[in-house]
C-alpha cells in the first residue's frame, strides 16, 4: 500500500521531552503482555462492516506538539500514537494514506474547508468541539492518578485515608476540580505548572501529586524524576471531569466517514494491533 506522509509545517521540529469509552473493558486477554492497555472495542463494533468501496484515500490533518500522541522526534520525522493509529487505519482499510501537519488553531477551519477528510490531534469530544465537528468513538482515555515517593507511608487513597495529606495539582485544572469534590477535607496546594509540581514533590513540601497520568508517567521514568517516585491510587477515569476522551474529527454530519472510521479502530483493537501501538508509545501502564 502507498503511503505518504506530508509535512506541513514551517516551523521548528518538537523533540519527545522528558524524557473510557462505554462498555469498554480494562482488562486486557489473556495472552496480553506488558502494560494493561484497555479493551475499548467489542466483537459487536465489527459484525456489520461498512461499505468502504468509495474511500481510495483518507487525509489525515495532525498538529506536530503533542507528545507522545503527535510530534517531530529527533530526525524530524512525525511520530508518535496518533501518527500510528492513522497509519494502521489506512492499512486496516487498505487505502492510501496522508498525514499533513497544521499549527493547532488551523486544524478545524482546514478540516471545514476541506482540506482534509479527519482530524486526529488529540481532540477531545466537548460541547464546543461538537457545534463544529463529528466525532468518532473515543480511541483513547487520559486518566489521573497520584504520584508519591518510592516508600511513602500513604497506602489508601479512599477519600477518608488522605484527609491530613498535602495533594499538589495544576491550579485551575480538571485535577483540582475533581480533587475538591471528592477529597474536600484533604489539604490541596495549586501550582501554576507541571514543573513546579514536580519540584515540590521531590523537596517533600507535598506528600503526593494528583495530574494526567500520560505525563507524570513519562517523567516518573525520565532523568529528572531521579527514580524518586511511583504511581499510586486509581486510575481516575470520571468523564464529567476528565472528559469522554481523544477521537477522530470528520466534517459536521459525516456519520458515513465516522462509522468506516470506527470499523477500522475496533479492527485494529480488537485484533492486538492497537494495544502494540500504545505500549510502544506509552511504555508503561496507566491503569
Amino acid at each position: 500500500m502507498k503511503k505518504t506522509i506530508l509535512v506541513a509545517a514551517a516551523w521548528a521540529f518538537f523533540i519527545l521531552p522528558l524524557i473510557t469509552a462505554p462498555g469498554a473493558s480494562f482488562a486486557g486477554t489473556a495472552t496480553d503482555t506488558g502494560p494493561i492497555v484497555p479493551l475499548l472495542w467489542r466483537q459487536s463494533d465489527i459484525n456489520d462492516p461498512p461499505n468502504i468501496s468509495t474511500i481510495k484515500r483518507l487525509r489525515f490533518l495532525t498538529s506536530a506538539n503533542y507528545p507522545p500522541f503527535n510530534y517531530f522526534n529527533a530526525r524530524r520525522q512525525l511520530a508518535g500514537l496518533n501518527i500510528d493509529l492513522m497509519q494502521a487505519i489506512c492499512t486496516e482499510l487498505k487505502v492510501e494514506c496522508s498525514i499533513a501537519v497544521k499549527k493547532w488553531q488551523e486544524l478545524l477551519p482546514a478540516l471545514k474547508a476541506g482540506e482534509a477528510d479527519a482530524v486526529m490531534a488529540g481532540l477531545a469530544i466537548t460541547a464546543a468541539n461538537l457545534r463544529k465537528v463529528s466525532f468518532t468513538r473515543p480511541y483513547f482515555r487520559t486518566p489521573a492518578r497520584f504520584t508519591v515517593k518510592k516508600g511513602a507511608k500513604l497506602k489508601g487513597f479512599a477519600p477518608g485515608d488522605l484527609v491530613n495529606a498535602h495533594i499538589g495539582v495544576i491550579s485551575n485544572s480538571a485535577h483540582e476540580a475533581y480533587l475538591k469534590a471528592m477529597f474536600a477535607r484533604s489539604n490541596f496546594i495549586a501550582y501554576k505548572n507541571a514543573a513546579d509540581l514536580r519540584q515540590a514533590l521531590l523537596a517533600d513540601r507535598i506528600n503526593a501529586i494528583f495530574d494526567d497520568a500520560v505525563q507524570s508517567g513519562f517523567w516518573i521514568k525520565g532523568q529528572l524524576s531521579g527514580n524518586c517516585c511511583e504511581f499510586r491510587g486509581g486510575p481516575y477515569t470520571e468523564s464529567f471531569y476528565f472528559g469522554a476522551g481523544m477521537a477522530i474529527a470528520v466534517s459536521r454530519g459525516n456519520t458515513k466517514l465516522a462509522r468506516i472510521l470506527n470499523y477500522a479502530l475496533a479492527k485494529i483493537g480488537l485484533g492486538g494491533k492497537y494495544a502494540e501501538l500504545v505500549r510502544k508509545n506509552i511504555p508503561f501502564s496507566l491503569y
